[in-house]
């Protein structure tokens, strides 16, 4: 008896962007099949790549994609920094749609300390720890962004240590008589035209809540009901254990998030060249779930034009994706990517609703 025989495994990560990323891949996919669980890989099927326009080569990813989401009920993710203080964005997009599924979400690092000690731009200033852009470092007492160390089961270590802890949860699973979670079916998008909610780095502002109010107001100005992650959140300040007030932000936001017809996304870079981690999840849940989908940013030329690189690496030597856009093709070949301010895109997101 195979006892993961009803579970698909997905292996995210960057390692598509690196040198021999896809030998690091297939390593650990022998390792989880010889254990018994059907793995699916990102890019998993031969996909046709010939296409003239580049954009359509990430349409086709992600095309492929969809079908094989649809066969996992366990995401194992490499969360180590990639392109920023932060994991890769296109795996926590990954992550928000299996956890919109139902799955089951694990990671692994090799390095789950706080956000204080491993952002190598945070620094103390008058006995508090600020982060690049001037402001109090947001979840500095955390290993990663709220979404992401709440939605997820993380291991300091390595795949192979990751995977003995699904293992084991799952054996504990069976005692239990707790069956896998159920495949779902993609859902259509949502037709909503109203609820408009708000997602982006503004929420870690000093100054949030008025800057959501005239968010607000221009949404109000153009049919739309904005919605942001602070709304109703009760007084945190007197949660000393910053994991519990993770879980507590995080579920809060996804109960906004659920309520609302459109998500819309802020993706300007976030301490360094990705967008906030906590709005890739957001993204990926949204899509998930069926809500109608948009992401701006100040600045949508193509990744190779506004990321530094030398013939296609960054500084890490990591491949720059290739496809002609803005951001990481999970978002730009899933969603609309507006550019300009909100008064502009709100403009452009009505006209595209029709």
């Amino acid at each position: 008896m195979n006892p993961y025989a009803g579970y698909g495994l997905y292996i995210a990560g960057p390692q598509c962007f690196y040198e021999r990323g896809y030998s690091m891949w297939h390593s650990y996919r022998k390792l989880a099949e010889y254990y018994g669980f059907t793995v699916v890989l990102p890019n998993d099927t031969p996909l046709d790549m010939t296409h003239e326009d580049l954009r359509d080569n990430a349409r086709e990813i992600f095309s492929n994609l969809q079908e094989v989401i649809q066969q996992t009920n366990i995401i194992i993710a490499d969360l180590d920094l990639f392109r920023s203080s932060e994991p890769d964005c296109g795996t926590l997009f990954e992550l928000g749609m299996v956890h919109g599924a139902g799955g089951l979400l694990y990671g692994f690092t090799r390095d789950k300390r706080s956000m204080a000690i491993k952002n190598q731009f945070a620094y103390l200033h008058q006995g508090s720890i600020y982060a690049q852009g001037g402001e109090p470092h947001p979840y500095a007492d955390l290993p990663y962004a709220p979404s992401l160390t709440a939605s997820t089961k993380i291991v300091e270590g390595s795949f192979d240590d990751c995977l003995q802890l699904v293992m084991s949860d799952l054996e504990e699973r069976r005692k239990q008589g707790i069956k896998p979670p159920a495949f779902v079916t993609l859902p259509s998008q949502n037709e909503g035209k109203t609820r408009v909610f708000l997602s982006g780095p503004d929420r870690y502002r000093q100054n949030a809540e008025d800057l959501y109010q005239v968010m607000k107001e221009l949404c109000a100005q153009s049919g739309f009901v904005g919605i942001s992650p602070l709304d109703g959140l009760p007084d945190l300040n007197d949660v000393v254990d910053p994991y519990e007030r993770a879980y507590r932000m995080w579920k809060h936001s996804q109960e906004l998030l659920a309520s609302c017809d459109i998500f819309l996304g802020d993706l300007q870079d976030y301490h360094g060249w990705e967008p906030l981690n906590d709005t890739a999840f957001e993204a990926g849940l949204a899509w998930r779930l069926g809500k109608r989908c948009f992401c701006y940013m100040p600045d949508t030329r193509i990744m190779r034009d506004r990321i530094p690189n030398i013939e296609g690496l960054d500084v890490a030597g990591n491949i720059i994706e290739n496809f002609n856009f803005p951001v990481n093709l999970m978002f730009s070949a899933s969603m609309p990517i507006l550019e300009g301010d909100l008064v502009t895109v709100l403009a452009q997101m009505s006209a595209q609703l029709g």
